[in-house]
């Protein structure tokens, strides 16, 4: 099957990036076995073992990094990747030492209150501009005051992050991931306004259960010319 992709506008030189699109989402197959067959620049990877943690690896090497919601690298030619079905896939570029450095973070809510981002952020050298890519949206994400709290205890202002509605808020995680790498200092912020729930050519946890594929969100430094 022929890998669909959406890519964001940002277009920077010595980068790829991208995330699956279609019927390839539906896929149940592991991580692993799916970059095989898409479509990229890229033949060796970075993986994890996703747990809504606030683990951030440094990948020098392909191949597995264990437990861990964030990777990076300088490293070209090494695609680093996080799946995702509802939660927020950032991509971050940056510069380390004259070369372009990379990082991919996974962020639900947990993730956002766990502050990955900021945590990825501070690691990586001279980061830029962060992607945040396609995740639910504020419309079809109702949760309880608990996750709300949670944010906003990490300094996302209630009112950026919320709408507030009956029965229950609804959280914008964009916005607060958004606010959250204000605060790092990334001065170029692209947000994709795909919603996973309202686009069948997502994957979306919460419109379809157990059912869900994933999304692969991918990006990768290549070989200068």
């Amino acid at each position: 099957m022929n890998t669909m992709w959406k890519h964001p506008r940002s277009i920077w030189p010595n980068v790829w990036m991208g995330w699956t699109y279609g019927d390839s989402n539906a896929s149940k197959d592991s991580v692993a076995n799916r970059v095989k067959h898409t479509s990229t620049p890229f033949e060796t990877w970075g993986l994890i073992d996703q747990t809504h943690s606030d683990i951030v690896k440094n990948v020098s090497n392909a191949g597995s990094q264990g437990e861990g919601d964030a990777l990076f690298t300088s490293v070209a030619n090494i695609g680093l990747v996080v799946q995702t079905a509802d939660c927020v896939p950032i991509f971050l570029i940056g510069k380390r030492r004259g070369v372009p450095e990379v990082g991919v973070v996974h962020a639900g809510w947990r993730g956002v209150a766990n502050q990955i981002v900021q945590k990825t952020v501070e690691q990586m050298s001279e980061v830029h501009t962060a992607v945040i890519g396609p995740c639910i949206g504020v419309n079809r994400y109702e949760v309880g005051e608990e996750v709300v709290d949670a944010i906003v205890a990490t300094g996302v202002p209630r009112e950026v992050c919320t709408q507030e509605r009956s029965p229950r808020p609804h959280l914008d995680v964009r916005l607060a991931v958004a606010h959250q790498l204000r605060a790092c200092h990334v001065r170029n912020i692209e947000t994709v306004g795909f919603c996973t729930y309202k686009d069948q050519g997502w994957s979306s946890y919460r419109r379809d259960g157990k059912n869900a594929g994933r999304i692969l969100s991918v990006i990768g430094v290549l070989n200068a010319d």
